[in-house]
């Protein structure tokens, strides 16, 4: 497979990139080329006759010279198609912006926040494979630098865990993310939320190797993190909560996962900067724990907030608002119907919620790349 896509499909990404190294308004670092230049072109002149150099000395050290600014006219080209894929990623042009930023992994195969953008877009494709490839290029080349950077690698390992969780490969998953434990703990000590991140990772994985004990354990230890750093009522604390109801709810201790629910839902509600689409997933899920136990009345509330919830940040066209309509529309159709059209409706409701989870969790694991 290849790391980078072939230079033919970005002659016209190249052609802007030098476009702009050429335009002082636009390339970064145009007037230290120039002054560059001006420098090696007085160099490059014939030596003095009281020169007391080798003509082949002078040579080799001229063409050291002539080597080191084109490696700089390279530089300064890849950071500026970097920024122009950056643009590209900020206006959703996805095709767009990876073709810029394959052109700068091009320029620059050792630049890791090349590698990264190009992970991160790759991903927001959904071409795993290729976000592992270059996912694996940048951590060689942290862990091969002289300062290797542990928060990074961290950072890198805990990202590669999750492209291969995307791929089903749970055990290569298990590896990346507790390596990636292991070194938070070394570089932030045990109370931390990056700890915590780590471990709903780690949770997530659990729950789907079918190792609910263990997954349990793991939340209830990023629980107790995110309420001694961030606060009981604070949103980071909401979100772990509404995870272990997830696990309760999968296995019938539907108690305990409403009481949960609840609880996430209330801090979710009193967090006026927190995402409304977290709290729509709440929502959702508590909703459809009430339909399983056929208290449709209570069911509907949930919904109808779900659909509020979703209309204030999402077009009315959208299908995530869309699908909570008519979600709302079959339940008021079928509370009277038969047992078997009951699970068909409790199947929709459980697919649109993890379609709203999805939709956060590509959003929020691996960010959309920014701009240096």
């Amino acid at each position: 497979m290849r790391i980078y896509v072939g230079l033919q499909q970005f002659t016209g990404a190249i052609l802007i990139s030098l476009t702009l190294l050429a335009n002082s308004h636009v390339a970064v670092g145009s007037d230290q080329e120039s002054a560059q230049s001006e420098a090696v072109s007085k160099d490059l002149s014939s030596p003095s006759d009281s020169d007391s150099f080798s003509l082949g000395v002078f040579a080799t050290d001229k063409v050291i010279q002539l080597r080191r600014l084109l490696r700089d006219r390279k530089e300064q080209a890849a950071l500026a198609a970097f920024k122009l894929g950056i643009e590209a990623a900020h206006k959703n042009e996805l095709e767009e912006a990876y073709k810029f930023i394959s052109e700068a992994i091009m320029l620059d195969p050792h630049e890791v926040k090349y590698l990264q953008a190009g992970v991160e877009l790759a991903f927001l494709k959904g071409d795993y494979e290729q976000a592992e490839t270059l996912e694996l290029v940048a951590i060689k080349i942290i862990r091969s630098g002289n300062n290797e950077s542990t928060r990074e690698l961290a950072d890198l390992l805990d990202n590669l865990g999750t492209i291969y969780v995307a791929q089903e490969f749970y055990d290569e998953a298990e590896v990346s993310f507790r390596e990636s434990l292991t070194l938070r703990e070394q570089a932030f000590g045990d109370k931390h939320l990056m700890i915590a991140v780590s471990l709903n990772k780690l949770a997530t994985l659990a729950v789907r190797q079918d190792h609910p004990a263990v997954a349990e354990s793991l939340l209830k230890r990023s629980l107790d993190i995110t309420r001694e750093v961030s606060g009981p009522r604070h949103a980071n604390s909401a979100a772990v909560l509404a995870s272990l109801a997830d696990l309760y709810q999968s296995e019938s201790r539907a108690q305990e996962a409403e009481a949960l629910y609840e609880e996430a839902i209330s801090i979710w509600t009193d967090s006026p900067d927190d995402k409304p689409l977290r709290r729509a997933i709440g929502q959702n899920a508590l909703g459809q724990l009430y339909l399983s136990q056929q208290r449709f009345d209570d069911a509907r509330a949930q919904f109808e907030q779900v659909l509020s919830l979703l209309q204030a940040d999402y077009a009315e066209d959208h299908p995530y608002v869309q699908q909570a309509m008519s979600n709302l529309t079959a339940l008021d159709a079928e509370l009277g119907s038969n047992d078997e059209t009951d699970h068909m409706y409790e199947a929709l409701v459980r697919e649109f919620n993890q379609q709203l989870q999805r939709r956060e969790a590509m959003t929020a694991t691996i960010p959309a790349p920014q701009a240096p």
